[in-house]
């Protein structure tokens, strides 16, 4: 006795499958806005500050008779992929060409992509400041470093490698 075959579907399935994997071919990926470069989460260290290589001077004012000069050695900035940063620098400040003392600033906070650059803000002092991806090494920001009325952002360069 013979048994019925079934009608096979498989030819079928085979051309269902094909056209959805062809749908899915056709959507482009998700990419950022022409002109704008992620920036990558990790360690960046500065280079350059204001276009000097560090140490450099960020800062120059006069207390009364009293010259005082702020210099940068070094910072750091931890940026962390959930939009989350960590930044130390380190400074000297001189008077009258004498140090005076040196700081460690230690700030924390958030960071967002704003029309093509990062803006980052303090949750530990009133202080905002950006960030543009240069290459997936080189970072540029503008950035308050120093906290005195009239002081002017320190444009700084950091790369993923620390200075030699």
């Amino acid at each position: 006795m013979r048994v019925p075959r079934l009608p096979s579907f498989a030819p079928l399935l085979g051309l269902v499958v094909a056209a959805l994997l062809a749908a899915c071919g056709d959507t482009p990926p998700i990419t950022p806005p022409p002109g704008v470069t992620p920036l990558p989460a990790g360690t960046w260290h500065m280079r350059t500050a204001n276009g000097l290589e560090l140490p450099a001077e960020i800062a120059r004012r006069f207390i009364g008779l009293v010259d005082e000069q702020t210099i940068l050695d070094s910072a750091r900035l931890v940026v962390n992929a959930d939009g989350t940063y960590e930044q130390r620098y380190w400074t000297r400040v001189f008077h009258i060409g004498a140090l005076d003392h040196s700081d460690v600033v230690i700030d924390f906070g958030a960071w967002v992509e704003s029309d093509g650059a990062n803006d980052f803000t303090s949750t530990t002092r009133d202080r905002r400041f950006t960030v543009t991806v240069n290459t997936t090494t080189q970072v540029t920001s503008n950035e308050p470093m120093v906290f005195f009325p009239g002081a002017v952002n320190v444009t700084g360069v950091y790369r993923t490698t620390p200075a030699p």
